[in-house]
């Protein structure tokens, strides 16, 4: 499923990704990776509150699995992809029905 999720990120199609994302949640609810990536993938069909609030369930996850490292590693990564993704809106890559709006 993992592929098959990564596969339509990787197509901008973002309402696909989450979908098969909530399905792998579902089945998996305590996975902090799915988690971040549906987190990312509402964050960029510009439904910001909802993407962090799942990157910051993802944080969580780990931090209450007591891994330090990886929970410190996901805060990066949220602080480095929130930045990379202002840096690609002013490039306005990609006109596509998400950021038009």
């Amino acid at each position: 499923m993992l592929r098959t999720t990564l596969y339509y990120q990787s197509l901008n199609d973002f309402d696909k990704a989450i979908n098969y994302f909530q399905k792998a949640i579902a089945v998996c609810p305590n996975n902090s990776s799915d988690m971040f990536q549906l987190g990312i993938c509402h964050y960029v069909i510009m439904n910001k509150k909802k993407g962090i609030a799942y990157m910051d369930k993802a944080i969580v996850i780990e931090t209450e699995a007591g891994n330090t490292k990886a929970s410190e590693n996901l805060r990066e990564e949220k602080v480095a992809w929130l930045e990379k993704w202002e840096q690609i809106k002013k490039l306005d890559w990609n006109k596509n029905k998400y950021n038009s709006q």
